[in-house]
């Protein structure tokens, strides 16, 4: 009796798992992210995430931002691939578009990331303390370190980079929806050259409820 007992527990549990890793992104139509963004060149930027309603059920992203002077926002908007920092915040696709699905991968299903700062969004089941996963060659290794309060929230605190990959750092997830809140990375690719080699990114807006 106790066998099948813990043989139903541990098939709830893979159950539970699996619907919990298939939680799309807190995204739809009309949803918006903006970030307060500095980066490893001293450039200050305010950019925004809005998602639309795009072609066969995918979200399409409009990134837009704008440059700071003397923490005014400038009227000089650019759109993706004109913006003055090194690169634009989100590559847009060939046609200029990023389309991306509710679980915020893109249309040929690479997980969507911010260039500089990891991706916008982690599944909420990843972000246990002690849990490890990857993100590619470029983030590399993430790990949960802690979960905190900040702003009056609870944040799951990842690191993220290794001795392979090119960007290292912190980043601060929101334990309830998953959204980045806050990062803090280094691009081993600009450190020996660029006057401050440390970038940052904090979430200032979003109509997500929660947020």
């Amino acid at each position: 009796m106790k066998h099948k007992l813990r043989l139903l527990l541990f098939f709830l549990s893979l159950l539970t798992l699996h619907c919990s890793s298939l939680t799309p992104a807190p995204v739809s139509d009309e949803t918006c992210l903006t970030y307060s963004i500095k980066d490893e060149f001293n450039t200050a930027s305010i950019c925004s995430l809005c998602f639309k309603k795009g072609p066969r059920g995918l979200l399409e992203l409009i990134v837009t931002q704008r440059d700071t002077v003397r923490g005014a926002p400038s009227p000089r908007e650019k759109s993706p691939g004109l913006f003055d920092t090194t690169e634009p915040v989100v590559s847009p696709d060939a046609d200029g578009r990023v389309l991306a699905s509710r679980f915020l991968k893109r249309r040929g299903g690479a997980r969507l990331v911010l260039n500089e700062f990891g991706p916008p969004w982690l599944p909420p089941y990843q972000l246990t303390r002690g849990h490890r996963f990857d993100l590619g060659a470029r983030f590399g290794t993430a790990v949960v370190d802690t979960v905190l309060t900040w702003r009056g929230k609870k944040v799951c605190v990842v690191t993220i980079g290794g001795k392979e990959s090119t960007i290292s750092g912190t980043c601060y997830y929101s334990a309830a929806t998953g959204i980045l809140f806050n990062s803090r990375v280094i691009n081993s690719s600009t450190r020996y050259y660029s006057p401050d080699s440390v970038a940052t990114l904090v979430l200032s807006a979003s109509n997500i409820p929660g947020i």
